[in-house]
C-alpha cells in the first residue's frame, strides 16, 4: 500500500488536519514513511490519499450535499476496458467518501455495491471479505464507523492490488479518485475566497496531481496507463500556473520520533486559475464518465 516516490514529491496533503500555510514564515510538517516496525527506510514512501480526507473538509466548509455531483451508479457497466474500470472504480470510491461524509445512507449503499462489482471485474473482489461486508451492514446508521470502513475498504483495495503486482490499476484508480474528488470540491465552491480552508486544500492538489502523474509514469509501458496519462496531461498547464512557494524542504524528526518533511511557504491559487481549473476538471470528468474521447 506504500508507493516509492521522489523525496521532493512526497504527498503533502496526506494529513487532513493540517491546514495549508498562509505565510512563508510558517513551517509545513508532513508525516511520511511507515510505522510497521518503528523504523523508517531510506527510500521515502507515501500512501495514496483516501478521498475521505477532502470530503470531510468539504463537509466542514458548510456546503450542502449535492446529489447531482455523484456519478450515476447505473452507468458503471459502461466501463468496458481495464482503463475505464480502474478509473471508474476510483470515481465511485470518491463518491462513496462524499456520501459517507454527509451521512447519506442510500448513496452510501449504492456506491458500496458498485465498488464491490467493479472490484470483482478487475479481479480483486477478495478485498471485500465476509467480515468487511458484515461490518458495513451493521454500521449503515453510524456515520463515524462508515467513514472508518470506507477508508479501510479503499486501502484494502490498494493493498490487494500492490500484493498482486497490479501497480497500473493502482495508478489509474488513484487518478479516477483524484479527478472525482477535485470535481466535487471545485463544484462545492460558491464564492472564491483565497483564505478559505477548502480553497487552500484545492490549491494543494497540485502536489497530488504531480505525484499521481509521476506514479503513472512508472507504469507507462501499459497501454491503458499511457492513455490515462494522455487524458490527464490536459490538466498540467493549469496546475503549472498555480504558485508553489515551498522552499528549503528537508526531512526532520518530530517530537514523536517520526521523520517529517519541513519547509516554508505553500501552494496558492488565484480566482482566474481556480475558474480555469474548475472548468477543465469538469470537462475531463464528464468526458470520462460519459466515455467520450478527451481532446488533447
Amino acid at each position: 500500500m506504500y508507493l516509492p516516490m521522489l523525496v521532493m514529491s512526497i504527498l503533502v496533503i496526506s494529513c487532513a488536519d493540517q491546514p495549508s500555510q498562509e505565510s512563508d514564515d510558517q513551517d509545513e510538517m508532513i508525516e511520511v514513511g511507515t510505522e510497521d516496525d518503528g523504523q523508517i527506510e531510506d527510500q521515502e514512501h507515501y500512501t495514496i490519499p483516501s478521498p475521505v480526507e477532502m470530503m470531510e473538509i468539504i463537509r466542514e466548509s458548510g456546503t450542502e450535499f449535492k446529489e447531482e455531483l455523484l456519478c450515476d451508479p447505473e452507468i458503471h457497466n459502461k466501463y468496458v476496458d481495464l482503463k475505464g474500470k480502474s478509473i471508474g472504480m476510483g470515481i465511485y470510491v470518491a463518491d462513496l467518501a462524499y456520501a459517507v461524509s454527509f451521512n447519506r445512507l442510500q448513496e452510501t449503499i449504492q456506491n458500496f455495491n458498485v465498488i464491490i462489482k467493479m472490484a470483482d471485474e478487475v479481479g480483486i473482489g477478495s478485498s471485500f471479505d465476509e467480515r468487511l461486508m458484515e461490518r458495513i451492514k451493521n454500521n449503515l446508521n453510524h456515520e463515524d464507523s462508515l467513514i472508518v470502513i470506507s477508508d479501510h475498504s479503499y486501502y484494502s483495495i490498494i493493498r490487494t492490488l500492490e500484493e498482486n503486482d497490479r501497480g497500473a490499476v493502482v495508478g489509474m484508480m488513484a487518478a479516477g479518485g483524484f479527478l472525482e474528488t477535485m470535481f466535487i470540491a471545485t463544484q462545492s465552491v460558491d464564492k472564491f475566497d483565497e483564505n478559505d480552508h477548502l480553497m487552500q486544500r484545492i490549491a494543494d492538489q497540485k502536489l497530488v496531481y504531480e505525484n499521481i502523474m509521476f506514479y503513472l509514469g512508472q507504469h507507462n509501458d501499459d497501454q491503458a496507463v499511457e492513455w490515462t496519462i494522455q487524458d490527464f496531461e490536459s490538466l498540467r498547464e493549469i496546475f503549472n500556473e498555480i504558485s508553489d512557494t515551498r522552499m528549503n524542504s528537508k526531512f526532520e524528526e518530530s517530537e514523536s520520533g517520526k521523520r517529517v518533511l519541513g519547509g516554508k511557504g505553500g501552494v496558492y491559487i488565484t480566482e482566474q486559475e481556480f475558474e480555469q481549473l474548475r472548468e477543465r476538471i469538469s470537462f475531463l470528468r464528464n468526458a470520462i464518465t460519459f466515455n467520450s474521447p478527451v481532446p488533447q
